[in-house]
Formats: structure tokens, sequence, C-alpha cells
């Protein structure tokens, strides 16, 4: 079943020179045969044009309609009646309508209203009659004339451009996924450069949700990426192979790639501004360290605390038979899994007063247990205490910076 036929609007300005004004719009309606032709006239250009130009439109049997522009020299009342104007035809034929405009008869902030509604309302395309002039007269010499085109998407879709990747850079992946995706439904041929910008969106934003898997597919594929992520295409194959080897093959079903990872992703959160997001990153990143340390070195698993091991001190295996009492399973998080660790080693592995003040925030946060927004001091805090404290206890700094340098996300200093 072929598709329908979309539907062809000609909003055409029109001047107050007669002859020029029927010249060019029949010449348009010849060349684009259009379903509809909409004239936007000012009272000067109906005084003097308007029952010419009908008379030349009427062999074509269209269904014509006028719109008025109150004050030509009035840019902003131009603008809003332009734009108002083009969102009227947008709304009543859309979304299967290709609207053209031709500008060639107009005062220029006239030209300049209805060239930028149109770049707004994602028209298709700019028409203008040029071409050879008589040298006394300046004018376009009858049959000389060029029908010049000039398409809208283009300045249309550097806009969007520029709008994903303002959004990108404040590390909102998904909204500026959204963006183009909204944008290229709207195309009838999306260039390539479109694409590629939101396949790269498409990859930061699965990996941005931790879905590795779903983006080492995704980078796989033969289809090309923005240069911001084709240039660094081979370290982030590798670095989601790591990340997904964690998750397949070992124990925890993570490992020390993801404990950067979801520090780099808390700071991303910060960065846009989401601070409980960002402490709850926080919080599961220092859970991560203390079950890889305790798993690592004694084969210790926190969701299922064998309480009967040789390597307990007596008063710690009491402890451990004490918060397990009748249940089936002891299960311990971040503060008992410390101490428990202190107790084996007989050292204090960190300030606990200090780490219970952070824990204290995120659990009255209204992402844990609580309603308590967490602030932009507090989330901060809370990120350096771990990066400096916790962090260490699994990861040297060399490692730590290896591994980020892989997981960094592109800064769109080329664009997207």
């Amino acid at each position: 079943m072929s598709p329908a036929k979309r539907k062809r609007i000609l909003v055409c300005t029109v001047g107050i020179d007669v002859d020029r004004a029927v010249r060019v719009i029949t010449l348009s309606v010849n060349r684009l045969n259009p379903d509809k032709v909409v004239l936007v006239h000012t009272r000067q250009s109906h005084e003097k044009s308007h029952d010419e130009v009908m008379k030349s439109l009427a062999e074509f049997g269209l269904n014509v309609e006028m719109r008025f522009i109150s004050d030509p020299e009035n840019f902003d009342l131009v603008f809003d009646e332009c734009l108002g104007i083009l969102s009227e035809i947008v709304r009543q034929n859309s979304p299967n309508a290709e609207i053209y405009i031709n500008y060639t008869l107009a005062m220029k902030p006239v030209v300049i209203g209805l060239c930028l509604a149109a770049i707004l309302q994602n028209c298709a395309n700019f028409v203008y009659i040029s071409g050879k002039r008589d040298e006394e007269t300046g004018k376009t010499i009858v049959g000389h004339e060029k029908i010049l085109m000039h398409e809208v998407g283009r300045i249309r879709e550097e806009i969007t451009l520029r709008e994903a990747i303002a959004l990108a850079k404040n590390q909102d992946y998904g909204g500026a996924l959204n963006l183009l995706d909204m944008h290229i439904k709207t195309m009838v041929n999306p260039s390539e450069k479109l694409l590629m910008a939101k396949r790269t969106l498409h990859f930061l934003s699965l990996w941005d949700k931790f879905e590795h898997a779903q983006a080492l597919e995704l980078l796989k594929k033969k289809e090309k990426f923005s240069d911001a992520v084709e240039e660094r295409r081979g370290t982030y194959v590798n670095a989601m192979k790591k990340l997904k080897d964690e998750k397949d093959n070992s124990k925890l079903r993570f490992g020390r790639w993801h404990i950067v990872d979801l520090c780099l992703n808390a700071e991303r959160r910060m960065v846009e501004g989401k601070y409980d997001d960002a402490t709850a990153r926080v919080y599961r990143m220092i859970e991560m360290v203390v079950q890889l340390l305790l798993w690592e070195k004694y084969g210790i698993s926190t969701s299922d605390v064998d309480t009967e091991m040789e390597i307990y001190p007596p008063k710690l295996k009491e402890k451990l038979r004490r918060w397990k009492g009748d249940d089936e399973v002891l299960r311990i998080g971040v503060s008992r899994a410390l101490e428990v660790l202190s107790e084996i080693e007989g050292r204090q592995i960190i300030d606990v007063d200090v780490l219970k003040k952070y824990l204290n925030i995120r659990n009255f946060s209204v992402l844990a247990h609580g309603v308590n927004p967490i602030s932009r001091n507090e989330a901060i805090e809370f990120l350096d205490f771990a990066k400096v404290h916790i962090v260490p206890l699994v990861l040297s700094e060399q490692d730590f910076e290896d591994i980020r340098r892989s997981l960094e996300f592109p800064d769109f200093a080329k664009g997207l």
C-alpha cells in the first residue's frame, strides 16, 4: 500500500506591484502545484493587488485563503501575527502537510517575521523568485525568473541539534534523545547527521541508565555515531564489555568498573541538580565497596552472612548470632558490614561517626525512608567523603583514574 499523498500548502506574501505579484504567485503555483494557497496581505497590498491576483489564481481552481499583517513596520507584531498564521495552518493540516513559504513580495520585517515563524513551525521550504534584472528598473525581467528553494528543515535541524547538545551537556541524555526523536518523527527524510546524533544519544542514554549490555549491542552495529562517540568507540566498546563481564561472571554481579561507573553517574546527577539521585548512587557505591571488600578478603556475602566462620573473634560470632535471631538468612547493610570488617581486622576501617552522619542524611531523604530533600552541599560532601575514604579501600588512586578515563562521557566540545 503506497503512502498517502501529502497535502501541499503554499503561503505567499503579496506586494503592491500588481504585475509582479501576479507573476511571482502564478510561477510558484505552476512549479509547486499546491492544494491550497494562503495569501498574506498588508492593507496596501490587498487594496492594490488582491483582485488581479485572485483572477490569475481562478484558472487553477485552487482553495485560496487570505491572512493579514496589520502593521508591516512593527516587527514584534509582525512576528506574532506570522506565528499565529502558520500555527493555525499547521494545526488545521498536520501531520500530512508540506508548507512552502514564498517570501519574495514583502517588506523586510514581514520577510524576517514570516521566515522565523516558518522555522519554529518546521515548515518545508522557503521559496524565492529571482532572476536577471532590468538595469533601468531593477525589476526581474519576465521570462528570466528563477525559482529558488531552501529547506527550512535544515535550519530547524541545526536549532534542534543545538538544543539537544545543551541538554546533553547538562547530562540529560534522555531529554536530548526525546527531543531529537520528536523532531525526526516530523521529517520525511532526516539527515544522516541527525540520525548519527540520535544513535549517539541513544547509546549514552542506555549507558546512563546502567543498561550496559544494550549499549554494547548498539556500539557493535555498523552504523556510525557522532564524532563525540566515534572517536572513542573502541574505548567505549571495551568499557561496556568490562561492565557486562563483571555483571555476568562475578559472584556479586558487579566489580571495580561498576564502582567507578556509579561514581561518575553520581557526578552527572550532581550536574543536573538531582542531589537526591546523586546521593542514592553514592550510597550504593559505598555499599558495593564494602560488599566487594568482605567478599574478596573473607568470602563473606552481606546478603547471606555465615555466622560461624573461623575467622570471627568470639564476640563477633555472638553478635552475628544475635543479629540473625530466628531468621533463616542474615543480611547486613553498610554500617553492620563495616562493623564486621573492623572486628575481623581489629581496627577501625573508617570514621564511623562521620559515615553515620551522611547515612542519616541519605536515610531520611525522600528517595530512602524519609521526606527530606538533600541540599547541594550535603550531596557534594557525601560524594567527596566516599571518594576520599571509601573507594580507596578497593581501588588505588591510579587504578581509579585509569578506569575513569575509559568511562568518561564525551564533553561535546565538537557538537553532536
